[in-house]
């Protein structure tokens, strides 16, 4: 599956969109190449 496809369904379902008004914090997924084929995905949370 290539990456830019799991990020659009992960941002959707977090709704990172709502977000984008309240601060200039990168809200949703940090992502490398949106072409690279993925096998499996890691999630991490920053709590600042």
């Amino acid at each position: 599956m290539q990456l830019s496809s799991v990020a659009e369904r992960l941002d959707a379902e977090l709704g990172t969109a709502d977000y984008a008004d309240v601060d200039a914090s990168a809200n949703g997924l940090q992502i490398g190449p949106e072409e690279a084929e993925i096998e499996r995905v890691a999630f991490a949370v920053d709590g600042v």
